[in-house]
């Protein structure tokens, strides 16, 4: 498996390249597209959808006193159903929502996050990982009430806090540590076995695909975690820039990637087979690009193979959608 190197000095440009890419791409016909519309608001972002339908994120106001707008939008109804921030914080992102409807998301005060569970009546518990230097958040939840997200984690050699993984068990408040080699992981989806998926980049000495690789690079790959631990790690059609974000009980892979024949960035819906370093080969059939857009990042994705995510539109503000199999 080959993978281009990236100095450590274009960390941070490699990180957010993704979402700089400008451009028009086409629509694919595997997919009925619609954009979830929040009433007052100028754009959204939406992070997870449950096995029911059901699809949770955050619209923003830009500019504006209403700041973040967490909502869920119902796609076999077409209904939006705001979801009150929680009292004592001054702003509530909502960014995934569980099979038995349980929310999670941040709070924010004196600016920083906290993760954020929100039970069906309402009921908030806020948490913080013990070992971060800054924020917190909570990215997806199973049916088991397990939850996944980031932390800021102090970086030495850059001298900075950097995302990094955890899978938590609020029963017995109990974090467990994901891909401790990564440096700015995103652990975002989790399955009903417990199955997660993210993305990592890795100072090029510890690249768990090219063991013994000479330092001073960075490479990145999506991956995904069984439940014992072991770790598959991947590219999407060669490209260094894949991400993985959402995965159903069966397996099947929702994220985003640039494409290098295009220039675009695209979202995807894989499987990926044995070995622990692979290229997955994603075909026209398997992308997820909404109209018009310059810009797709496909992120939940239901049992049933509806995806869910974001598209920056011709101003370049993200705004939601919904994708539905023909």
């Amino acid at each position: 498996m080959t993978i281009q190197p990236l100095s450590r000095g274009l960390l941070a440009a490699a990180v957010l390249g993704a979402c700089a890419l400008t451009g028009v791409v086409s629509a694919q016909d595997s997919y009925d597209y619609i954009s979830i519309d929040v009433p007052g608001t100028d754009g959204s972002q939406t992070f997870g959808i449950n096995n029911s339908g059901v699809a949770a994120g955050t619209a923003f106001v830009f500019g504006g006193p209403g700041g973040s707008v967490p909502f869920t939008y119902d796609t076999k109804k077409d209904r939006i159903t705001l979801v009150d921030p929680v009292a004592g914080f001054e702003d509530t992102s909502i960014l995934a929502i569980s099979n038995r409807g349980s929310l999670v998301g941040n709070v924010y005060a004196n600016g920083t996050s906290s993760g954020l569970l929100l039970d069906k009546q309402g009921n908030a518990t806020v948490f913080d990982h013990p070992d971060s230097v800054g924020n917190t958040s909570a990215r997806a939840i199973n049916s088991r009430g397990l939850i996944v997200g980031i932390y800021d984690r102090f970086e030495p050699l850059f001298g900075g806090a950097f995302p990094a993984g955890y899978l938590y068990d609020p029963r017995d408040d109990e974090f467990t540590a994901l891909i401790p080699d990564g440096i700015f992981t995103i652990a975002q989806g989790i399955n009903a076995r417990g199955e997660i998926v993210g993305s990592s980049f890795f100072f090029s000495e510890n690249d768990p695909c090219n063991p013994g690789a000479p330092p001073g690079s960075l490479v990145s790959y999506a991956w995904l975690r069984d439940t014992d631990g072991d770790v598959q790690y991947f590219t999407v059609n060669g490209s260094p820039t894949s991400r993985a974000r959402g995965i159903t009980d069966s397996g099947t892979i929702s994220g985003f990637f640039v494409n290098t024949d295009s220039g675009m960035t695209e979202g995807f819906v894989t499987d990926i087979g044995p070995g622990q370093c692979q290229d997955v080969v994603v075909g026209p059939d398997e992308l997820v690009v909404f109209p018009g857009a310059t810009a797709t990042f496909a992120q939940s994705i239901s049992n049933k193979g509806v995806v869910v995510g974001q598209y920056n539109d011709a101003n370049g503000d993200p705004q939601s959608f919904v994708a539905t199999p023909n």
